[in-house]
């Protein structure tokens, strides 16, 4: 699979696998993430690994269990946070102004945890959850202090300043500036200068595909 080297060569940090889209319309299955997120592994690139229900499978009260198996099939042996990053997207929500409620995407996110947890033990807890699915400047602070929601994957809302600056807001800062990412490759850390950035705990951007982005803590 030449994914990793052809992004590597075009300056790629990062491959987005699983994406609602390329499951729904390409038939992309949870192996096919596997398989990817373990060639993009290989070859140095971070990984944001997409999961998430339809509205049928919410609606037929499966979303927990779905969200289960499609962690337990896509996310690769021994993966860890220095490059594995899980984003729970709603295929419901995405791009439709609808969103879960906090109490539901809290119990998502803890239940992909504790899936994690049972795939690659004490390095779970090194892996960040980021909520995808029509954030907004209006609901980002409250999704983003939800319990084990560690970022937020934004989508049509990252593609205009106008829309993405006050998600940026949201999370408490304004402004950005380049940073070492720990292992995770290049980060953009949101702060209105480095100082002030270090008297607030951590959050990043960092360009995950076209047209889309992710803030974590």
């Amino acid at each position: 699979m030449s994914v990793g080297i052809d992004a590597r060569r075009g300056g790629g940090e990062l491959h987005h696998v699983g994406h609602s889209e390329r499951r729904a319309d390409q038939g992309e299955t949870s192996q096919d993430a596997w398989a990817k997120a373990s060639a993009a592994h290989r070859h140095g690139l971070g990984v944001i690994l997409c999961v998430g229900e339809t509205d049928a499978e919410r609606d037929a009260g499966r979303a927990a269990r779905v969200v289960q198996a499609q962690i337990e099939k896509s996310v690769p042996d021994l993966a860890t946070g220095a490059w594995l990053t899980l984003a729970y997207e709603p295929r419901w929500a995405i791009g439709t102004g609808r969103t879960p409620t906090l109490d539901e995407i809290a119990e998502v996110h803890s239940i992909a945890r504790a899936k994690l947890r049972t795939l690659v033990g004490d390095a779970a807890d090194t892996i960040r959850i980021l909520y995808g699915g029509s954030v907004t400047g209006a609901n980002a602070a409250a999704i983003l202090e939800t319990e084990d929601v560690d970022g937020a994957l934004v989508g049509g809302a990252s593609l205009t300043a106008a829309k993405f600056v006050p998600i940026i807001e949201a999370a408490g800062w304004g402004g950005a500036y380049t940073s070492p990412g720990e292992g995770r490759g290049p980060v953009v850390t949101l702060g209105v200068n480095k100082r002030s950035a270090r008297q607030h705990p951590p959050r990043h951007w960092a360009p995950a595909s076209a047209g889309e982005a992710f803030l974590s803590a």
